[in-house]
């Protein structure tokens, strides 16, 4: 948590997952399970699930915030490593995450 959020306050809410997710790029990269953050975007603003940004929020809240998620978790928050070839030559390593881990960082 940010040091100027206080500890009783939190950003876990329906509405800054909403934001969040709506901050991706529209081609923002896909992660290793090749889900694209569009996806979520569409999911979460869609009339036919009006319960998911909040029940989303409770879910980073209370497992992702703290570090609670259960192993099983831990492949949907990850991110694939690429190499992107520099001017110089060099590699410059790239990851691209998974979009509910991105969003989990933004809100967290």
């Amino acid at each position: 948590r940010p040091a100027h959020i206080p500890a009783t306050e939190t950003r876990c809410t329906a509405a800054n997952v909403k934001r969040a997710a709506h901050e991706f790029a529209p081609f923002s990269g896909k992660g290793p399970s090749k889900f694209p953050p569009s996806w979520m975007r569409q999911t979460l603003s869609s009339p036919a699930f009006p319960e998911f940004p909040g029940n989303y929020a409770g879910v980073v809240q209370h497992f992702l915030e703290p570090g609670l998620a259960p192993e099983v978790a831990v492949p949907f928050f990850s991110a694939s490593l690429n190499g992107i070839q520099k001017p110089d030559l060099t590699p410059r390593p790239t990851a691209c995450g998974e979009a509910h881990r991105r969003v989990a960082g933004k809100v967290g």
